[in-house]
């Protein structure tokens, strides 16, 4: 196994395991050592990616997964339909990503900022990917998605058809 991807997937798991006791035990009601047995890793491993406060633990949790789903710096290449189809397989496995999201995007606090300032660098990216449209037309379509988010049993097939009828009729405006 590349030593990379080793540290990648430990990363994923404990990002992933930050993220579910949030929703499970509530605002930073979790220990350390309930994600180090959650993600199957010590407490030193936890200590040597993130420090021992939970605070800035969480806040880079929120950073990786708004990474992983956002695709905001653009690694992988992908259209509309393609980022939720991804996006609605890895929540199968991590719904209370999806809750968080909601808990947390209105909250005054950095949690609810950075979410904010992911939405609106995905908007920006929806206005170098369909240059044709209005600010109103990128709202409906991130809301959309987060519709199609929530319902998570749509299938690619669906996807593209719910979204290329409609960039078709927004663009045609």
């Amino acid at each position: 196994m590349n030593p990379e991807s080793s540290k990648d997937e430990t990363f994923f798991k404990i990002c992933n395991s930050v993220m579910k006791m949030e929703v499970a035990k509530g605002h930073l009601n979790w220990r350390l050592s309930d994600i180090a047995k959650d993600a199957d890793v010590t407490r030193s491993l936890i200590y040597y990616y993130f420090g021992k406060e939970k605070e800035p633990i969480l806040e880079e949790a929120f950073r990786y997964m708004i990474d992983l789903f956002y695709n905001l710096d653009r690694k992988n290449s992908m259209n509309i339909v393609d980022r939720l189809d991804y996006v609605i397989n890895n929540l199968k496995n991590m719904p209370w990503v999806f809750v968080l999201f909601y808990m947390q995007k209105n909250s005054d606090n950095k949690i609810g900022e950075l979410i904010r300032e992911a939405e609106l660098k995905l908007l920006e990216i929806f206005k170098e990917d369909y240059p044709n449209l209005s600010e109103e037309d990128f709202k409906k379509l991130y809301i959309m998605q987060l519709g199609c988010v929530a319902h998570k049993a749509l299938t690619k097939e669906d996807l593209f058809s719910i979204f290329s009828s409609e960039i078709t009729k927004l663009a045609s405006k």
